[in-house]
C-alpha cells in the first residue's frame, strides 16, 4: 500500500496547488512556503544525499509547475501581499475591531454572528474611525481563524479551540512517530 499512498500523497499535492492558483489565497501562499520549508528541514534518521536529494527535485518540479499552470493574475496578486490597500478584507482595520469585540463580549456574540455583530457595532458607531474608508461597511469578515473562534465563542471557546489544536498536533506527531 505504501506505492498506492506515494501516489494519493504526490495527487495531493497537484491538486492543492491547483487549488491555491484558484483561489489566488496570499494566505495559502505563504503556508506553502512555510511548509515546503518546515519539509526541508526535516531531519530523518536516515539522512543522506539522495534523500536530499530527493527533495530538491521534488522543490524543482514544484516550482516549475507552479510557474507554468499558474496564471501572471496569480502572481500579480501575490506581489500584493504586504499592500494594506489592495487587501480584499482590511485586515489591519478589522483584527483590532474584532479584539474590541472580544473586549465587549467576553462570553462571545454566538456562532456564525461575527459579520452581524459587526455591522451591528459599525452601525452604532461603537468602532474610532479610520482613514480606510473601504471598511466602514457592515458583513465584514476577520480573515482570522483565531479571532473568529474568540469573537463568536468568546476566551473559553478560543481557549478550547487551541486545546484542541494543540491535541491535533500531538496525534499526528505521535502517528508520525510510529509510522
Amino acid at each position: 500500500s505504501k506505492g498506492w499512498l506515494r501516489i494519493f500523497c504526490v495527487l495531493t499535492v497537484f491538486v492543492s496547488l491547483f487549488a491555491i492558483s484558484l483561489t489566488q489565497s496570499r494566505g495559502a501562499f505563504i503556508g506553502l512556503i512555510v511548509i515546503v520549508l518546515v519539509w526541508i528541514s526535516q531531519r530523518s534518521n536516515y539522512i543522506t544525499t539522495r534523500n536530499y536529494g530527493k527533495k530538491i527535485l521534488t522543490i524543482i518540479v514544484l516550482i516549475m509547475f507552479s510557474s507554468f499552470f499558474f496564471p501572471q493574475s496569480y502572481w500579480e496578486r501575490m506581489e500584493t501581499i504586504f499592500e494594506e490597500g489592495n487587501t480584499g478584507s482590511g485586515r489591519m482595520t478589522i483584527w483590532p475591531r474584532a479584539i474590541k469585540m472580544m473586549e465587549w463580549n467576553p462570553q462571545g456574540v454566538g456562532p456564525g454572528s461575527f459579520t452581524t455583530v459587526y455591522g451591528r457595532y459599525l452601525k452604532a458607531g461603537r468602532f474610532s474611525t479610520t482613514g480606510d474608508i473601504s471598511r466602514a461597511r457592515a458583513w465584514e469578515t476577520a480573515h482570522n481563524s483565531y479571532l473568529l473562534v474568540g469573537v463568536e465563542l468568546g476566551f473559553i471557546g478560543l481557549a478550547l479551540y487551541i486545546m484542541w489544536l494543540v491535541g491535533m498536533l500531538t496525534v499526528i506527531s505521535r502517528l508520525k512517530a510510529v509510522i
